[in-house]
């Protein structure tokens, strides 16, 4: 059953997932990150899988740019002006951990008055191209400096 299966991958350890997730990378002709951001993947994943090939298919966006975007979301969720005011913060950033990140939001949604949870969509679409996934700190955290500042740009640019 499928709550088995998913059972099973949330006590399996990370570790055992990376093959086949590199297997699916190189079918793909993707690069492969190391084992240890790829573990961290994983990681982030695993409660929200059912299959093993669900850890590509949920979290495409870790290793490759959204080329569009759920225009559903866009529609209710973009914040095209905050994301522009949070760039600038996002790349004076000089520590690229989650709790620092978040902080920085956390001080621009406040400077804009706006409620932290009202920008979250906003940032996950234009960093994953759809409204859902994991702790959205902890994403730009693994997707790293350059590649969120890369494609909140491109998203102000799309979008």
């Amino acid at each position: 059953s499928v709550w088995f299966n998913q059972h099973y991958l949330k006590l399996s350890p990370n570790e055992r997932f990376l093959p086949e997730l590199k297997s699916r990378l190189a079918d793909e002709g993707m690069e492969i990150p190391s084992d240890e951001k790829l573990s961290k993947i994983v990681g982030l994943l695993k409660d929200r899988v059912e299959y093993t090939k669900d850890f590509f298919a949920h979290g495409e966006y870790f290793f490759r740019s959204p080329t569009q975007f759920d225009p559903d979301a866009v529609a209710k969720k973009w914040n095209g002006r905050f994301v522009t005011g949070l760039l600038p913060a996002l790349e004076s950033l000089t520590e690229w951990a989650a709790p620092a990140i978040e902080a920085v939001v956390k001080t621009e949604c406040e400077n804009a008055g706006l409620a932290t949870g009202k920008i979250m969509p906003a940032l996950r679409l234009g960093l994953c191209g759809v409204g859902f996934g994991p702790n959205i700190y902890d994403v730009m955290e693994t997707l790293g400096k350059q590649t969120v500042v890369q494609r909140l740009k491109h998203a102000l640019n799309s979008l």
